[in-house]
């Protein structure tokens, strides 16, 4: 029964999901129209990672006082006020408003995620776990594909308050049907233990490697966030609206044969081998993405290979890390994993608003980034492996 629930709480994540990255996509669009300044896209990356940071270590403190259900509710109740928010205020770019909302349906959207990932232990059984992760993984991946176009289509034949309105009623039904999780004990954090225990790890090897796991997450988040924000003014000085929206489905869809094709790539090295190749070769792709952006062919492929080597340095990534910690202790490493990724990227849009005033001073100033970033990562991979 707790399994079906889980089936119908994953449609109705994927519907809400979809509709509120439609929402956040037109907005977008809305901007890159109107020619909004390079550095406010960066803006709002500092501030959703920022409050990402907070947020992953509220929802954890929460999670050890309440229930699941409870605070999965809370954060969907969350969105809903805000939806309902932007259908009155408009998505006016010039407005503060429509802005601060973008930044809370991020940050919402980052939590109810990690919430869902949460309840795979609660609703399904054992055996079937990886059924869904892999499920989560797909609406990660769907709604890339999705939400670009749509916005894309929708926003000429509705209008965006009207938009809000359908969302609301998806979040209103998943609300609802979130109210059947039972009040089963192990939604919670197994234990009391302080910050510094949750944080002390029990590693099986090099503890060097923790660093390059760190980075090797971190990588796919770099992508994410590079497609999401920065990829569509960048794109948007070449090419037009619906070819945006290509390339983002493009992106999605790789995303969703990263997710899908890695458990089929056996010659895929589960190593710090494989991870090198998968990180660093990601990093190539957003070069190639940014200096042949021009070119229709390019811009495609780089976008999709990409979003697949990425979604192979995370899931590599998370295999390594259930071999080489306690088992106690991942709760622990992923709050950390996810607070180093929003830590790494507010460091990425810090660079980025203060080299922002052309196109060519936002691409090298990514490219410098990124370079450092391979630097410091070939040389942890070096150390672990040699020194």
């Amino acid at each position: 029964m707790q399994a079906n629930l889980f089936y119908l709480i994953w449609g109705m994540k994927l519907l809400c999901t979809v509709s509120i990255r439609v929402i956040l996509y037109t907005i977008l669009f809305v901007a890159a129209k109107h020619s909004a300044h390079l550095n406010s896209y960066s803006w709002v990356g500092v501030a959703v990672n920022f409050f990402i940071i907070i947020a992953s270590l509220l929802t954890y403190k929460m999670l050890d006082k309440f229930l699941l259900r409870h605070v999965f509710q809370l954060v969907v109740l969350s969105q809903f006020l805000a939806i309902l928010l932007l259908s009155h205020v408009g998505i006016n770019i010039k407005n503060i408003y429509p802005i601060l909302i973008i930044i809370s349906l991020f940050i919402l959207n980052t939590i109810e995620t990690s919430l869902f990932d949460k309840s795979i232990k609660v609703l399904l059984p054992e055996n079937i776990w990886s059924v869904g992760i892999s499920l989560s993984l797909v609406i990660t991946a769907l709604s890339y594909i999705m939400s670009p176009l749509l916005a894309n289509f929708l926003q000429k034949i509705i209008l965006p308050s009207q938009l809000c309105w359908i969302t609301i009623v998806f979040l209103t039904l998943y609300f609802i049907v979130l109210h059947f999780i039972k009040n089963n004990k192990k939604a919670e954090i197994t234990s009391n233990q302080n910050l510094s225990d949750f944080f002390h790890f029990k590693l099986i090897g090099s503890k060097k490697i923790v660093i390059q796991l760190l980075l090797s997450f971190s990588i796919a988040t770099v992508w994410i966030n590079f497609m999401t924000l920065l990829a569509i003014p960048i794109v948007s000085v070449y090419h037009s609206q619906q070819f945006i929206s290509i390339v983002l489905a493009f992106s999605g869809t790789g995303l969703l044969f990263g997710a899908i094709s890695l458990s089929f790539f056996s010659w895929l090295p589960c190593n710090s081998n494989g991870l090198l190749f998968c990180v660093l070769s990601t990093i190539g792709c957003i070069f190639i993405f940014l200096l042949f952006c021009d070119n229709y062919l390019i811009c495609l492929l780089s976008a999709f290979s990409g979003s697949v080597l990425s979604y192979w340095a995370y899931g590599l990534s998370q295999k390594i890390s259930q071999t080489k910690f306690d088992s106690e202790k991942l709760a622990g490493f992923y709050t950390l994993r996810g607070a180093c990724s929003a830590f790494l990227l507010i460091i990425f849009y810090v660079v980025n608003i203060f080299f922002s005033e052309n196109l060519t001073q936002l691409s090298f100033s990514i490219i410098g980034y990124l370079t450092a970033y391979s630097l410091i990562y070939t040389y942890t991979y070096i150390s672990q492996k040699y020194i």
